[in-house]
């Protein structure tokens, strides 16, 4: 009975532990990302290279998530599910201790590295999620998620402070910092956790079985017109997102923003996505077809309505207007982003086509998202507050709008 007792304790602490590794791995899946941005500035001053040659840090983990997200899988299953999330979370270490180093290329190769780790952590995360706590999918997947958004939250809030502090390295260092502790926790709290119910053998089976998509009644969305939908609608909205994040902070810097009143702007821009990601699911499940259809157009309403804003009043340095634009751009794409998601499970009928659609999506939306700061670079550097850059934005809204619309009424795939 004893024996018992200590085992659901043992198994209990586990959980918790489980959730905190969780939480941890989740605050780092963004961070990196998006704090580039944030000093490419100073970064480009101690590189010697003007900014917009930088933009291909930013396209460099859009590139790598498409490229690597399909071998996630695979590697899994040849390593086990706990040894890849830890090799995946020290490749992330790696790359973080890579671009301290005032090196271009150790720079590039360190951004490579941690796209590799977060595009093996973003495929992997839910089936970590399913296997080891699958009577709380629930709670362990809404706190990753949430935890994920309060990481660029919390990057944009402190990366100013920090840079004013101790430069560049204070920044670099935090991020190796916060990489190696979400690895020591995640290797400390699953030395010994296992799937529920199972033995270590079982275990890899199951990860197997989980991971690999089926070939019994298989969704082949690349094939399926309906399902370009979504690809578009989630491409779309990644490409204006890493535009975003890459060169909004450079646009408020151009026209004089303060340093420290950039970074609050963008993590406005986090906090209205994260009230979204609560939200929105609910709503959606419960709405009609019609209903989710309204909602989508009055999202692109925002995007039009933040674009047009740009167009008209961009030249300030006024605090209140690019905290509007930052909020209302993060309620459009969160809007998107989220919608996206929640459809993606009510449009199928099967865990394997949720995947092979998930799949498809993610895969070519990377590759559209890709294209984004490196265009708008190249605009950015021949015009900073240049008029085609707004106009491409309202004509990519409305593309997202129609292809959102046309996702929200295709039949169930069955």
């Amino acid at each position: 009975m004893n024996s018992k007792n200590n085992h659901n304790r043992k198994n209990s602490a586990g959980k918790w532990g489980l959730l905190i590794a969780l939480i941890l791995l989740g605050l780092m899946m963004r961070s990196p990302i998006s704090a580039i941005p944030m000093i490419l500035k100073p970064l480009a001053q101690r590189l010697n290279v003007d900014p917009a040659q930088l933009s291909v840090l930013t396209t460099i983990p859009l590139v790598v998530f498409m490229l690597f997200s399909n071998f996630a899988s695979k590697t899994a299953n040849k390593l086990g599910l706990k040894r890849t999330v830890t090799l995946s979370a020290g490749l992330m270490t790696l790359g973080s201790l890579a671009r301290l180093c005032p090196n271009f290329n150790l720079i590039v190769l360190g951004t490579i590295l941690i796209g590799i780790g977060i595009a093996h952590l973003n495929v992997l995360m839910p089936a970590v999620i399913m296997s080891f706590v699958p009577n709380k999918i629930a709670l362990y997947t809404t706190t990753y998620s949430l935890s994920m958004m309060l990481g660029v939250a919390l990057c944009n809030l402190t990366t100013a402070p920090l840079l004013n502090l101790g430069g560049i390295n204070s920044v670099m260092l935090i991020l190796v910092g916060a990489t190696l502790l979400a690895l020591l926790v995640w290797i400390y709290v699953t030395r010994e956790l296992e799937p529920l119910g199972t033995s270590k053998k079982l275990n890899k089976e199951q990860i197997i079985e989980e991971l690999d998509v089926q070939p019994v009644q298989m969704l082949h969305p690349w094939k399926t017109w309906q399902a370009w939908a979504f690809l578009l609608t989630f491409g779309g909205q990644s490409l204006l997102n890493y535009t975003f994040v890459a060169w909004m902070p450079s646009l408020m810097d151009y026209h004089q923003v303060k340093s420290g009143q950039i970074g609050l702007i963008m993590s406005f821009n986090a906090f209205v996505t994260i009230i979204f990601s609560i939200i929105v699911p609910k709503i959606l499940v419960s709405l009609s077809n019609r209903g989710i259809t309204w909602l989508i157009i009055l999202n692109g309403l925002l995007g039009v309505t933040s674009a047009v804003g740009l167009i008209i009043n961009q030249n300030t340095a006024n605090f209140w207007f690019w905290a509007f634009e930052s909020m209302v751009y993060g309620l459009m794409i969160g809007g998107f982003f989220i919608s996206v998601m929640t459809l993606l499970a009510l449009k199928t009928s099967r865990p394997n086509d949720t995947a092979q659609l998930s799949g498809m999506t993610q895969t070519g939306g990377y590759l559209i998202a890709a294209l984004g700061p490196s265009l708008y670079g190249i605009a950015f550097k021949a015009n900073p507050t240049g008029m085609i850059q707004n106009i491409i934005m309202i004509a990519i809204v409305i593309v997202i709008t129609i292809s959102a619309v046309i996702m929200v009424n295709v039949k169930k795939f069955e």
